[in-house]
């Protein structure tokens, strides 16, 4: 019980489609509208100017060696391999949107795949998974945002944080999207444990393939 009340806890910064809301503008432009009352254009590549740029991490990623163990999406054309023996998963049960949920057997570190026949604009994602978070998390904040190429595919990676019902959380995700659908492969764990545990988040998160 107390596994699957941290778990709950930790995703609950997930996103659906139904986060935020299209509106077409008075000039004809497509646009998201956001529940904390922000919102943003649809094609973002026509309006740049609304965007910061984001950093590309020219380091490449690629999955353990040891990954041999492909979970894959029967939503869109992707998956993760993991270490077999090392990560445990099931099929998502403790929230309807996610499709899976993953325990590190030896260590407090959680992970979940959310995915979707959606496309959704990288570049719209922190905003939509701020908003998300911060309905349960008032003080979270992304603290890091790049783009990184995993296994030869470019994703964007966040990384958050905040606190939900006084326990205080870390994330890293990777998101990807294509006219296939949406993948949001996201681990954490509490504040206090994500530095001692960030290698194996980020190992875990680099198992990500697009097939």
């Amino acid at each position: 019980m107390k596994k699957n009340l941290f778990l709950l806890l930790l995703i609950t910064g997930v996103y659906t489609a139904n986060a935020q809301t299209k509106a077409i503008t008075d000039v004809g432009d497509e646009v998201l509208l956001y529940s904390n009352g922000t919102w943003k254009y649809v094609n973002e590549k026509a309006h740049p100017s609304n965007h910061d740029s984001v950093n590309i991490n020219k380091t490449p990623f690629v999955k353990d060696k040891l990954a041999t163990f492909l979970v894959k999406s029967k939503i869109i054309n992707a998956g993760i391999y993991i270490v077999p023996g090392e990560w445990e998963f099931k099929k998502g049960e403790l929230n309807e949107i996610m499709e899976y949920h993953f325990r590190m057997k030896e260590k407090d570190s959680y992970a979940f795949a959310v995915t979707e026949k959606m496309e959704i604009p990288l570049e719209n994602m922190p905003g939509i998974v701020l908003d998300n978070v911060q309905k349960k998390a008032p003080d979270a904040e992304i603290i890091k945002t790049e783009y990184r190429m995993v296994n030869g595919v470019k994703v964007l990676c966040l990384k958050y944080k905040g606190s939900i019902t006084g326990m205080k959380f870390m994330w890293l995700g990777y998101y990807y999207s294509s006219a296939a659908g949406t993948i949001q492969l996201v681990a954490g764990t509490s504040e206090n444990l994500f530095n001692d545990n960030y290698k194996i988040l980020e190992n875990f998160l680099n198992g990500f393939v697009v097939l």
